[in-house]
């Protein structure tokens, strides 16, 4: 008994902050977002994919705000954090860039024509206010064909995210593969 009490001393101890505890807590956040993105698009649904990621990157944001404002800086720092969640991200982006490339939100469904010809550089499309009505307008609009509202510019802020945590992590064959599928997707779409 008296080694099991000095085991638990010696635990907290060698973690006055709970580091462990709070590292469990991220783990079982980042597998449960993991599973979540995967069952999304398992399933085909676009909107719960996106709406899944956003949860994920806000969660992201917010807690590389309050590491940035707390002593826990110290312990668990931007870079420790975006190099632990590099797994998730990277699945989240690869199955997003799959998203666009099965919907092809910039097609015309009957004839596979570009719907805005003038439109073939990145900047362009996603600063386009008619692809990003998610969330963005109080009004009520009626969805027709089962069509999946795509909000570009959250896709390019999370992909670029993404791409800077697997730089952080140095999983470069990674960083690679979706550098190419959004450069392709961006730039032939």
């Amino acid at each position: 008994m008296n080694n099991q009490s000095g085991e638990k001393t010696d635990s907290i101890s060698n973690d006055p902050f709970g580091f462990k505890h709070i590292r469990a807590y991220i783990d079982r956040c980042l597998v449960h977002y993991r599973r979540s993105i995967v069952l999304a698009h398992r399933s085909n649904n676009w909107t719960l994919l996106q709406n899944v990621s956003k949860s994920f990157y806000d969660s992201m944001e917010q807690l590389i705000q309050y590491l940035s404002i707390t002593t826990l800086n110290k312990i668990f720092s931007l870079n420790a954090l975006l190099s632990h969640s590099y797994q998730t991200m990277f699945i989240a982006s690869e199955l997003l860039l799959d998203m666009l490339y099965r919907t092809k939100p910039f097609y015309d469904n009957n004839n596979d024509n570009l719907l805005n010809p003038n439109t073939n550089k990145l900047n362009q499309w996603f600063t386009n206010i008619e692809c990003s009505w998610t969330g963005t307008t109080l009004n009520f609009e009626q969805l027709q064909d089962r069509t999946p509202l795509i909000d570009l510019r959250f896709i390019k802020k999370f992909i670029l995210r993404a791409l800077h945590a697997l730089y952080v992590a140095a999983k470069w064959e990674k960083l690679g593969t979706i550098a190419m599928k959004f450069n392709a997707l961006s730039e032939y779409v």
